[in-house]
C-alpha cells in the first residue's frame, strides 16, 4: 500500500478544515445579506405605502378645495397673493413642500 506521509495528511486535513470554515462564513454572510435585503425591501414597501396614502390625502384635499380659496393661504402666501393681484410681479422660490404650487 502506498500511504502518504503524516505531515502531508496533516496538511490535507488543515486545508479541509479551512475550506469548511470559509464555507460556513460565506453562508453566514449570505444569511445576513438576505436578512438585510428583506429589511430594506420592507422599508421600501412601507415608504411607498406611506407615499401613496399621503398622495391620496393630498388629492382629496385638492378636490375639496378646488375653488382655490384664498382663506387656505398662510400669511406669507396671502401677502404675495395680494401683491400679485394688485399688479406687482413676483418671483416665488422655496424648498419643496412650502406651498409654491398651492399659491399659484
Amino acid at each position: 500500500m502506498n500511504q502518504l506521509p503524516p505531515h502531508v495528511l496533516e496538511r490535507i486535513n488543515e486545508n479541509r478544515l479551512k475550506a469548511i470554515e470559509r464555507k460556513r462564513k460565506l453562508e453566514e454572510q449570505r444569511a445576513k445579506d438576505n436578512e438585510l435585503h428583506a429589511k430594506q425591501m420592507e422599508n421600501v414597501h412601507e415608504a411607498q405605502s406611506k407615499k401613496a396614502r399621503k398622495s391620496s390625502k393630498t388629492s382629496d384635499y385638492r378636490k375639496k378645495n378646488k375653488k382655490g380659496d384664498v382663506e387656505l393661504l398662510s400669511d406669507e402666501q396671502r401677502a404675495v397673493y395680494d401683491q400679485v393681484m394688485g399688479g406687482k410681479s413676483a418671483f416665488i422660490t422655496g424648498c419643496g413642500g412650502t406651498g409654491k404650487s398651492h399659491l399659484m
